[in-house]
C-alpha cells in the first residue's frame, strides 16, 4: 500500500475519532450534528470520484453511529455505483429492516435494481415505497421507468397522465417519448437509395416500401424492393418475422421472392438470437439463395456486446462451395443517445453479406458466385427520431468490389440511401 495513502488513512481515523471522543464527553449520546458533521465529510471524496476513501470514512462513521441511516445508505450508493449490487442489496436490506419507512433506502434499492435490470424486483420495491410516500414524484417517474422495461406500456403510460401530468423534465419528455412510441404498432417506412460507380456504369437505383406490425408475439414486416440498374428494372417481395419464444429467446424467418434477374428467385432466412447476462447477444442461423441454375447456402453466427451507450456487434458469414469458402466478416458499432431510436454507427465488412439490400454486383446480376468475390465496405450510420411518429435514417458508405467478368480487378461503389418511417 502507498505509505502516503496509508499515513492519511491512519490520520484520518485518529482525527475522527478524536471527534468521536470529544462528542461522547459533552453527554451521554453523540449529536446528530457531530454525526451529520462527520458524513459532510465524505461528500467531498464521493464528488472527486474517490470512491475508497468515501467508503473508508463512511465505515468510520457507521461504526461510532451504527443508526446513521444516512451513511449507511450512501455506502450501499457507493457500491452499486461501482457495480457490486449484491454487497449494495445487503446493506440497504438490512436499513429497511430497522427503518421501514426510509424512503431514501427504498429509493437507492429501485436504482440498485433497475441498474442490475431486476425490473421484477425493482418493481416490487417501488410498490413498496410508494405506500410510504404516496406522492413522491420521483418514486412514480422509477416505477413508470421499471414498467417501461418490462414492456408494459399501457400500464407506464396511465401512470405518467395520473400522476406525472405536470413533470415537464427532459428526462420525463423521453420517456414519455419511448412508451408512446412502443405503443405504436404499425409502421410504414420508405426507404430510397442509390449507388454510383467510379466507372463503367452508370448509376443505379434501388427503393423499398414495407410495413411492420408489432406485438406481444413480436412483430412482422412486409416489404416491395425495387431496383433499377444497367438498363433493367426488378421487384422482389420479402416477408420478415420476429417472434418471441421466450423472455431472452427471439428468433428471425425471412422469404423473399422475385421473377427479376436482378434478385434471387428465391431467398430464405432462419436465426435465432439469445441474450446473456443482459449485456450479451449470440445469434445463428442460415440464409439460402435459389438462382436460375445455382443455388447458395450460407451459415451466419453473431456475437454483440453492450457497453453503456455502445453496442459493438461482429457477424460472420461462411459460404461452402466445392472449390473455395468464402467469409464474409462485418462489424458494427453503435453510440445511442437519450433514447434506443437515436444512434450513429460505424459499419466495416470483409466479403459479400446476404443481408445488405445494396447494389452488389457489379454486372446487375445477382448470382451465387458473387459472395467468393472480394469486397470491402465502409459505411457510416445514423437514425433520429422525430416525436414519437416520426423516424429518419441516413446511411453513407463506400465499398471496393471486384468486378464478377473481370477477375482481379476493382469498381469503387459510393451509396447513400435514406429512409423515413410513420408509425401509427
Amino acid at each position: 500500500m502507498d505509505l502516503h495513502f496509508l499515513f492519511k488513512r491512519i490520520f484520518l481515523k485518529v482525527t475522527l475519532m478524536l471527534v468521536v471522543t470529544y462528542s461522547w464527553a459533552q453527554g451521554d449520546r453523540p449529536s446528530s450534528l457531530n454525526a451529520d458533521s462527520l458524513f459532510n465529510l465524505t461528500l467531498g471524496a464521493i464528488k472527486n470520484d474517490n470512491y475508497d476513501s468515501a467508503k473508508y470514512q463512511l465505515e468510520i462513521l457507521i461504526e461510532a453511529y451504527p443508526e446513521h441511516y444516512d451513511g449507511r445508505v450512501q455506502k450501499s450508493r457507493i457500491f452499486a455505483w461501482e457495480g457490486q449490487y449484491d454487497i449494495a442489496r445487503d446493506g440497504l436490506d438490512s436499513v429497511l429492516l430497522e427503518d421501514p419507512d426510509n424512503i431514501d433506502a427504498y429509493a437507492t434499492i429501485v436504482d440498485v435494481e433497475i441498474w442490475s435490470k431486476r425490473y421484477g424486483s425493482a418493481l416490487a420495491y417501488v410498490e413498496s415505497a410508494l405506500e410510504v410516500a404516496e406522492g413522491s414524484m420521483d418514486l412514480a417517474y422509477k416505477k413508470a421507468l421499471i414498467l417501461t422495461r418490462l414492456e408494459r406500456y399501457q400500464e407506464a403510460k396511465d401512470l405518467m397522465t395520473t400522476k406525472l401530468g405536470s413533470n415537464h423534465s427532459d428526462s420525463f419528455e423521453r420517456l414519455r417519448t419511448e412508451i408512446l412510441t412502443a405503443l405504436q404498432r404499425n409502421e410504414i417506412t420508405l426507404q430510397p437509395g442509390v449507388d454510383v460507380f467510379s466507372e463503367i456504369f452508370d448509376p443505379a437505383v434501388r427503393t423499398s416500401l414495407s410495413y411492420k406490425r408489432s406485438g406481444n408475439w413480436g412483430a412482422g414486416i412486409f416489404r416491395l424492393n425495387y431496383a433499377n440498374r444497367f438498363e433493367s428494372t426488378g421487384f422482389q417481395m420479402e416477408v420478415d418475422a420476429y417472434p418471441k419464444i421466450n423472455s431472452t429467446l427471439t428468433a428471425f424467418v425471412n422469404y423473399g421472392y422475385s421473377t427479376s434477374f436482378l434478385f434471387p428467385e428465391h431467398r430464405f432466412g432462419l436465426e435465432l438470437t439469445s441474450s446473456f447476462l443482459e449485456t450479451f447477444e449470440f445469434g445463428g442461423g442460415m440464409r439460402y439463395l435459389k438462382f436460375p441454375g445455382n443455388e447458395v447456402f450460407i451459415y451466419t453466427g453473431s456475437v454483440a456486446k453492450y457497453l453503456g451507450d455502445y453496442r459493438a456487434s461482429v457477424r460472420v458469414f461462411v459460404t461452402p462451395e466445392e472449390d473455395v469458402t468464402g467469409l464474409t466478416v462485418v462489424g458494427d458499432v453503435r453510440r445511442y443517445f437519450s433514447a434506443a431510436d437515436n444512434y450513429v454507427g460505424l459499419l466495416l465488412s470483409s466479403g459479400f453479406s446476404p443481408d445488405m439490400r445494396l447494389i452488389q454486383t457489379a454486372d446487375g446480376f445477382s448470382q451465387g458466385q458473387i459472395y467468393n468475390l472480394e469486397s470491402q465496405m465502409l459505411e457510416v450510420t445514423g437514425q433520429k427520431s422525430l416525436k414519437y411518429r416520426w423516424l429518419g435514417a441516413l446511411r453513407l458508405g463506400i465499398t471496393r468490389q471486384e468486378l464478377l467478368f473481370d477477375l482481379g480487378s476493382h469498381v469503387v461503389i459510393f451509396s447513400g440511401t435514406f429512409s423515413v418511417t410513420y408509425r401509427f
